[in-house]
């Protein structure tokens, strides 16, 4: 399907906006590319601090807090130094529930809520189940989670992360953020190719 559609690093569109880190659309500490020095691999955190003014009826994604004022300035800002930042703007809805001090998000386009029907008859236990696995990753990984916020935000199709040599990084996962498909198309086209293949 994204051989039909195209496939882009970033998306500018007069209704929808995705920049992530690799598009280098922010300033950054450190050096650029070079091929004479390998200290352009080099990672190092910073204090952003973000300000957007979106279209009328657009929301802007990003790391931190986001909060709005009277004039429609969105100001974003990390509770600590991070390596990156990612922005996207569109016509999001959000769904979010708290558990453990930390707002888990599910920021979809506006008419892609195919999951909310199905999770009514257990939204009561969704903290206690939303608990119990980040619990588990805890004990697997030895690492707490240290954010106050986790957003998995839908994203055009045609968006794609690509996997570099030199990173174990990828551009659809982010401090506080996962990047996903319309309504999960690609978690859909792979369950398919795997029954296909039985």
């Amino acid at each position: 399907l994204i051989g039909l559609v195209g496939s882009e690093m970033c998306i500018r569109d007069r209704d929808y906006l995705l920049l992530t880190p690799e598009t280098y659309w922010y300033p950054r500490a450190g050096t650029g590319y070079s091929d004479e020095n390998p200290d352009w691999q080099q990672t190092y955190f910073s204090n952003y601090h973000l300000k957007v003014k979106p279209l009328a009826g657009l929301v802007p994604l990003s790391q931190g807090e986001g909060k709005s004022d009277e004039h429609g300035v969105y100001t974003f800002k990390g509770d600590f130094p991070s390596q990156t930042i990612s922005l996207a703007i569109g016509d999001y809805q959000q769904k979010s529930i708290s558990a453990d001090s930390i707002l888990y998000s599910i920021w979809h386009l506006k008419g892609h809520d195919f999951f909310s029907a199905a999770l009514d008859s257990i939204h009561d236990t969704i903290p206690s189940l939303i608990r119990n696995v980040k619990d588990q990753l805890a004990r697997n990984y030895k690492l707490d989670y240290p954010f106050k916020r986790f957003s998995l935000i839908e994203v055009p199709i045609q968006f794609v992360g690509y996997e570099r040599a030199w990173s174990q990084a990828q551009e659809t996962v982010q401090p506080e953020m996962v990047l996903f498909p319309p309504l999960m198309v690609s978690v859909l086209s792979v369950s398919y190719t795997h029954l296909r293949a039985h």
